[in-house]
């Protein structure tokens, strides 16, 4: 059994009633306003306090950007972030991806793809190597050799592809 509580505009309050073993299922939207804990759990730092999914809107430094998808999905901490873009114009320089929609608490390192890159070497792999709200592409070469993507790599025609992991 389920007690509500709430008016009109007001989001219902649910609680368990005395010697239930459960709750029963809730139709409509519930709102916890300190979070979730599961279970038995009872320690604050397992508290789920927020989940937001939504799009986002890179930016590339040097030049314009045309998204395809560009998506996130955020658990307590934890963002899952997607990317399919295309430049839209290009200028000189590194190619860095702004714009992303959280702080990252650390650095993720990402395989990118993607097609219609410009290389005049034999390419090993490509990367991308997220800080902060940027995103900074690398590509290797034979003897594990880094270096940055930059306009001369990329044209109107190349579409880049990634997804990122990480925390806030």
């Amino acid at each position: 059994q389920i007690l509500t509580s709430g008016g009109t505009g007001v989001a219902p309050t649910f609680q368990t009633a005395a010697g239930a073993t459960g709750m029963d299922d809730v139709s409509g939207v519930a709102r916890a306003t300190s979070g979730l804990l599961f279970n038995s759990d009872t320690a604050a730092a397992n508290v789920l306090d927020d989940y937001e999914e939504g799009t986002w809107t890179p930016g590339l430094t040097g030049g314009g950007v045309t998204a395809a998808s560009a998506t996130y999905t955020k658990v307590g901490n934890v963002v899952n972030l997607r990317m399919d873009i295309s430049p839209s114009s290009v200028a000189s320089g590194n190619i860095t991806i702004t714009g992303v929609p959280f702080t990252a608490s650390g650095t993720a390192i990402s395989a990118v793809g993607g097609d219609k890159f410009n290389w005049s070497t034999a390419l090993i792999g490509l990367h991308g190597y997220l800080g902060g709200t940027q995103i900074f592409l690398f590509y290797f070469t034979s003897g594990n050799n880094g270096h940055r993507l930059t306009n001369s790599h990329i044209s109107t025609a190349t579409t880049i592809r990634c997804t990122f992991s990480y925390k806030t």
